[in-house]
């Protein structure tokens, strides 16, 4: 029987994306104050755990994969980077949202801004890099790579913000794909 050893990740890639959709909802009616204090901080603080926890063990498997089918480690230092990036992100909005005051938000933007600005430029030369693989990642790799580039540069507008949100999500669904498609897919030699 032959089973695709990446399923796993794919469908924690899935299910990433799956727990984005109510992660934004629930911050955004946190965010505009229709919900205040602990109760209205516990969900979103749970779900950005559960999705930075599903997209980094995805993440993760990439490289793997990466390091195994194409013998590919020119993004390996990146992805840990990008998980550690993350998890800190995760950790500095969340703690920025239990924060009051003027001066509390002007030290929490200060603190997302010195991991945020970091951890899109780690993300947009992990898919810059992407690009050289040699392999088509199941013909999403430009995609995947494109995505992960422009998703900083949408954040970085703060105008486009949203559009980096799909980005995000978007690259994600691909990620899934490529996992998905992983036994399909040997060596490409050019």
């Amino acid at each position: 029987m032959n089973t695709n050893r990446y399923s796993l990740a794919a469908w924690a890639s899935v299910a990433s994306v799956l727990v984005f959709v109510p992660e934004i909802i629930f911050t955004f009616i946190y965010d505009a104050g229709f919900s205040a204090g602990a109760q209205g901080l516990g969900p979103v603080a749970a779900l950005l755990l559960i999705k930075t926890a599903l997209s980094a063990y995805a993440l993760y498997r990439l490289r793997d994969y990466l390091n195994e089918r194409f013998e590919f480690h020119q993004v390996d230092t990146l992805v840990m980077l990008m998980i550690i990036g993350g998890i800190l992100f995760s950790l500095v909005a969340t703690a920025a949202r239990a924060w009051s005051g003027e001066m509390a938000t002007w030290a929490s933007m200060g603190m997302l801004l010195g991991v945020g600005l970091p951890l899109g430029a780690i993300t947009m030369l992990f898919g810059y890099r992407i690009r050289r693989v040699n392999g088509r990642l199941g013909g999403f790799k430009n995609a995947f790579a494109y995505m992960n580039m422009g998703a900083p540069l949408c954040f970085l507008t703060v105008v486009l913000a949203p559009l980096g949100l799909v980005l995000m999500a978007a690259s994600q669904v691909l990620l899934a794909l490529i996992f998905f498609n992983s036994e399909e897919e040997g060596l490409e030699f050019v």
